[in-house]
């Protein structure tokens, strides 16, 4: 966790990063030792979201919270849940760039895929996989603080933690409230590195640059996009994302995102065929309505420092 100073144009791009809330859910996966981990993803599509590889695995049940909740549930409350619907949802990993910690190669990047046929997105963020972050600019992280420990606190900050710091931490962020976290970008190559305030759950949340976003189709603006997936911590108080611009990060949205343009069977074979499928007693057309439920609320955002 690092701290920076709060950001004084903040009120200016609250209804935009409140928006891009809309978007970012909490996704928890249950580890075969039988304990939930914690992470956010963001949709980038009606099915489609990206994480961190880190807190994804392909063998492992990923559960979704709708996106754009205040507070999200635990963990255990989730996987105890007996129905999948709108409020929580499963998910796949479709492709995964992680390949372990400190991994040659590895890129801790994954994009996952709703398994529901009945669920989709209201809202996904812009993306922009062509732009790089000049150093000094300022960045935005949203994400779900885990539910973390005064343990886990003294160990992340290398010193004790005292009652009222540790009060102070808790009211900057809240566990499982969906905040916004503001800092300074201060490397950019094959990472984004920034500092900025964070904790564990918040790995694989957006990291969004306020700039006009180009290229991409997004039901809500065109002054915020994502440009990285938040990896977590790197040392000496920074923290780092994976830029959207990566050769090979870019290379797999822009496929999978056109895979999810694709028309199905049954659309090409109605476009095909000529339009007979009407009800005898009225001669309208039949339609299927997609169902499912986007943001369950106007998430309140949270400013960190």
């Amino acid at each position: 966790m690092s701290y920076d100073r709060i950001d004084p144009d903040f009120a200016a791009r609250r209804s935009e990063l409140e928006m891009a809330a809309r978007c970012t859910c909490r996704i928890s996966r249950l580890l075969s030792n039988g304990h939930p981990q914690d992470g956010t993803a963001f949709f980038i599509s009606p099915t489609l979201l990206l994480t961190a590889g880190h807190i994804a695995a392909k063998k492992e049940q990923i559960l979704a919270q709708a996106p754009g909740k205040l507070e999200a549930e635990l963990a255990d409350n989730v996987f105890s849940t007996t129905e999948l619907g709108s409020d929580v949802f499963e998910c796949r990993v479709v492709v995964t760039l992680y390949k372990g910690k400190g991994i040659p190669g590895s890129i801790d990047f994954c994009i996952l895929k709703v398994k529901s046929k009945e669920y989709r997105a209201k809202s996904w963020l812009a993306i922009d996989t062509g732009v790089r972050v000049p150093e000094e600019s300022r960045v935005d992280l949203i994400g779900y603080p885990g539910d973390y420990s005064k343990g886990y606190l003294t160990k992340l900050l290398d010193y004790p933690i005292g009652r009222e710091e540790n009060m102070q931490i808790d009211m900057i962020m809240p566990s499982q409230h969906l905040i916004v976290s503001h800092g300074k970008v201060i490397e950019e190559n094959d990472h984004v590195v920034y500092k900025l305030s964070t904790t564990g759950g918040m790995s694989g949340g957006p990291v969004t640059y306020n700039k006009k976003a180009v290229g991409m189709h997004s039901q809500l603006h065109a002054s915020l996009m994502a440009l990285g997936i938040h990896s977590g911590g790197k040392g000496n108080g920074h923290n780092q994302c994976v830029p959207l611009c990566h050769p090979k990060v870019k290379e797999l949205i822009e496929m999978e995102l056109r895979n999810e343009n694709k028309p199905t069977f049954k659309e090409r074979i109605k476009n095909i065929l000529p339009p007979m499928h009407r009800t005898a007693s009225t001669g309208s057309r039949i339609s299927t309505a997609s169902g499912g439920s986007g943001a369950v609320e106007d998430p309140e955002i949270v400013e960190s420092v």
